[in-house]
């Protein structure tokens, strides 16, 4: 038996605003031009700061759109080209501070699997980039959180104790709590939201202790 660690990957492993606003440079270039752009970039900051009621700056960005009236079929699309672009100088991202070191001590104690609702392209790419794709142990990508985190999650605890790790609650997190996993939340909401979680931070590299506390005592419960 050996506990797992399921991560996210944009606003977790990816950090930046870089490919959201890639996301909002796309849209404006086929709907709503600068002023639509300066608009969503606007929200980006808001949720940032914790003054807008976003999931994350990819839903700050498409309800911006949706309220401009621009099309699910744009929105689509330059979702799409945006993310053919992830981890360029047009979409710059990267990992948390001490990644590849937080990752070498876990690995052999716990699976690392990462989980995201993105394509797997760019990720992967970015993730071998890294030097940490070798460390992974599974990836799953266009998931369709949060429902089709669940059965991810249900394997995953065939084999031990589970930790969900990501930056939005309701599509990282409550799937693995309704299923008694551990959860750690991330990112902006990490500093205002109400829902319980097993601990949070506003990076993932600010819980490296407490994930390799996790771990250790996971450990001890799977035996």
């Amino acid at each position: 038996m050996k506990p797992t660690i399921l991560l996210d990957f944009d606003g977790t492993l990816g950090l930046g605003n870089g490919p959201v606003t890639a996301y909002a440079r796309a849209i404006s270039s086929r709907a709503g031009g600068e002023e639509f752009f300066s608009r969503a970039c606007s929200a980006i900051v808001a949720f940032e700061a914790g003054e807008a009621d976003y999931l994350d700056g990819y839903h700050a960005v498409a309800k911006i759109a949706e309220t401009a009236g621009i099309s699910a079929e744009i929105r689509s699309a330059a979702y799409r080209s945006s993310r053919e672009v992830l981890g360029t100088n047009e979409a710059p991202v990267g990992p948390p501070a001490g990644l590849n070191d937080f990752f070498q001590g876990i690995r052999g104690r716990a699976r690392l699997v990462v989980a995201s609702n993105a394509p797997g392209s760019g990720i992967l790419r970015l993730l071998q980039e890294w030097g940490v794709l070798g460390l992974i142990e599974a990836t799953h990508f266009a998931v369709g959180k949060p429902d089709g985190l669940l059965p991810i999650v249900q394997e995953a605890l065939e084999l031990g104790p589970v930790l969900s790790v990501g930056d939005i609650y309701a599509f990282d997190l409550a799937p693995a709590a309704s299923l008694g996993a551990s959860t750690a939340l991330v990112g902006p909401t990490s500093q205002f939201s109400p829902s319980q979680t097993t601990m949070r931070g506003r990076s993932l590299d600010n819980l490296y202790p407490q994930i390799t506390d996790w771990v250790d005592r996971a450990r001890k419960t799977a035996l």
